[in-house]
């Protein structure tokens, strides 16, 4: 399997970061799904985009966010994105199942993450909201230098995101 282009988007649509993610984490567009959010999020995530990710949490659940954990997220696949729900006329809710992979360094050995979560959004007045996660899994694993990549590229780790 080929690595992707570096101009492929984050979220992994296979899209071009600029036709997907990019007009989101710019404000030149608003999210149209709760898995359009999540997808942005992830990418926001991925490029260190603090801002982005303050705007789109719900103030009623948003953390104070300083900083990035070191490392680097590599993956992420949707498992199951809901049909929206009326609470009433202004208010919209659903929610998005995904697994996130995140690679760090921790001393002399690489960790993958795997965040398996259930994420509730709203959209109050038009506007996509995270509110809040369920965690159903979260597992990490040693990673070694000739394992295949976790991020799905086909390359082995050593040639591929092993100098993070």
């Amino acid at each position: 399997m080929k690595q992707k282009p570096q101009n492929i988007c984050p979220c992994h649509s296979n899209l071009l970061f600029t036709q997907c993610c990019q007009p989101l984490l710019l404000g030149a567009t608003v999210a149209a799904s709760p898995e359009q959010l999540m997808r942005s999020r992830y990418s926001a995530y991925s490029r260190k985009n603090i801002k982005y990710l303050l705007q789109t949490w719900h103030e009623s659940t948003r953390p104070k966010m300083e900083k990035f954990e070191t490392g680097s997220w590599i993956h992420l696949e949707i498992l199951h994105a809901s049909k929206v729900e009326n609470l009433n006329s202004a208010i919209e809710t659903g929610t998005v199942e995904f697994i996130a992979k995140h690679i760090s360094k921790n001393s002399s050995k690489y960790v993958l993450t795997e965040l398996h979560e259930l994420s509730t959004f709203e959209r109050t007045d038009g506007l996509w909201c995270y509110i809040s996660g369920v965690i159903k899994k979260n597992s990490q694993f040693k990673i070694e230098p000739k394992a295949s990549c976790p991020c799905k590229s086909g390359k082995i780790f050593k040639d591929c995101h092993f100098k993070l």
